[in-house]
């Protein structure tokens, strides 16, 4: 686990503490990346950044695979805020948008479904989703799919014109999260 002060432009996030995290397999983080790893990496972070008593704000952030994560940390406990950066429904269904034949007995091949979808209706705190039409990743009514789930308060940005890297990347995406973290 890193943790980062003022990263970003200054305007934007200067006055918030960020924690950035490598799942297991990916960066310096050891082990192997599963749901089940990256839900228990998750689990260890949210117990730390909650038991930092010097906050008074905690929210948790996910980009593409990442909004899994966030969304079943954000049904698991009291964030003051989840933000989805090109959020999906489930990967079966991300997988099947691009090869449709994890249906019936053959989704069991999905090894991490990562349910988004199953965790939402327990999501009960501000919610900020953003995604794109031209993302040819998650596809946007797989965002769309989850945004219906998702039971409490949320607030709903679609942009046209970026790809999923550039989801990652955009000040206009930025700026949107800024404000969504300063209401």
């Amino acid at each position: 686990m890193k943790v980062f002060r003022r990263i970003g432009n200054r305007n934007l996030f200067s006055d918030i503490d960020i924690i950035t995290v490598d799942y297991p397999g990916y960066g310096r983080s050891e082990g192997a990346p599963s749901q089940q790893s990256f839900f228990e990496m998750a689990d260890a972070v949210n117990r730390y950044a909650l038991s930092l008593s010097e906050y008074q704000k905690v929210y948790v952030m996910g980009y593409s695979i990442g909004t899994g994560v966030a969304v079943y940390s954000a049904a698991s406990y009291s964030f003051d805020g989840i933000i989805l950066l090109a959020p999906y429904d489930n990967m079966t269904n991300v997988f099947n948008s691009k090869l449709p034949v994890f249906y019936g007995p053959l989704a069991r091949l999905v090894k991490n479904p990562f349910p988004s979808d199953s965790y939402a209706s327990n999501v009960k705190t501000k919610t900020l989703i953003l995604y794109s039409t031209k993302d040819e990743i998650i596809p946007a009514r797989l965002s769309r799919n989850l945004i219906q789930t998702i039971a409490g308060d949320k607030e709903v940005i679609e942009f046209k014109n970026f790809t999923h890297s550039e989801m990652i990347v955009e000040k206009e995406v930025y700026e949107k999260v800024s404000e969504f973290i300063h209401k």
